[in-house]
């Protein structure tokens, strides 16, 4: 990769006896490897700190290409690159995967997903494992360049969930916000939630532990029947709570706190 600063300031001029100056645009340009573009992205953006201010211009090794054309394919190929299935940052839809795994033949494999990509989730312990750090890495070069493409006016064709924008601006999600993300599991937290909230109100009245196992089920099913456990749906390796054994009626009061 190579890089040059160009820029400066125009001579001053004389207008009604007042000296005045005109700034001159700064650019940063660079030349990156196309089939190394996320290496590339990773080096031009750590150089282009020294000179937050400067426009980055964009170049490819090999090509003769220049200018504006070239600048907003490299938002674009970057972009893309970060949401290649292989890499595993985002969390995905049965539907979309099943299509995903249907469709291996596939030269793009971008990950989609009805609700807007929103990360796939990542223990401490994953987290301190060599993969773990390459994601973390890769979610702080796609910070950088959603700072770097707001600054100089590019588009990234970046479909982010709204959900993903309210906790970057510090909300705490909850329910609503998983029926938004993933519509079948909101639906089967929201009935389970309903339940949490009868089975209290049957307690309340007197009810035996008989009745509420006869009374209580969850679309038509004991939850004793359901083995439910406390792992993330659709991640059983990523434990919310540790736990050896499937849980029972108690399960969504401890879910939605209840219990």
């Amino acid at each position: 990769m190579q890089a040059s600063a160009g820029g400066g300031h125009d001579p001053p001029r004389s207008d009604g006896g007042r000296e005045l100056r005109v700034g001159r645009l700064q650019r940063h340009k660079v030349r990156v490897y196309r089939n190394r573009i996320l290496e590339s992205a990773v080096k031009v953006l750590e150089q282009h700190c020294a000179q937050p201010k400067a426009v980055l211009e964009v170049e490819y090794f090999g090509e003769v290409g220049t200018g504006l054309g070239p600048t907003l394919e490299f938002f674009t190929l970057v972009s893309h690159e970060l949401q290649n299935r292989k890499l595993r940052l985002w969390r995905e839809d049965d539907t979309t995967a099943a299509a995903a795994v249907a469709d291996e033949a596939t030269t793009t494999q971008l990950v989609t997903a009805a609700g807007g990509l929103f990360p796939a989730p990542l223990s401490a312990a994953a987290a301190a494992t060599e993969a773990g750090a390459r994601t973390v890495e890769r979610f702080r070069l796609l910070g950088r360049l959603l700072g770097k493409a707001l600054q100089d006016w590019r588009l990234m064709d970046l479909t982010l969930a709204p959900a993903l924008y309210r906790l970057l601006q510090g909300s705490r999600l909850g329910l609503p916000d998983v029926c938004e993300l993933e519509p079948s599991l909101g639906k089967i937290l929201t009935d389970m939630q309903a339940l949490c909230v009868r089975k209290a109100a049957m307690q309340a009245d007197g009810a035996t532990k008989e009745h509420l196992e006869q009374q209580l089920t969850l679309q038509g099913c004991p939850v004793e029947a359901l083995a439910l456990d406390f792992t993330l749906p659709g991640y059983p390796s990523y434990e919310l709570q540790v736990c050896e054994i499937h849980v029972a009626s108690s399960y969504g009061e401890r879910v939605f706190g209840l219990g």
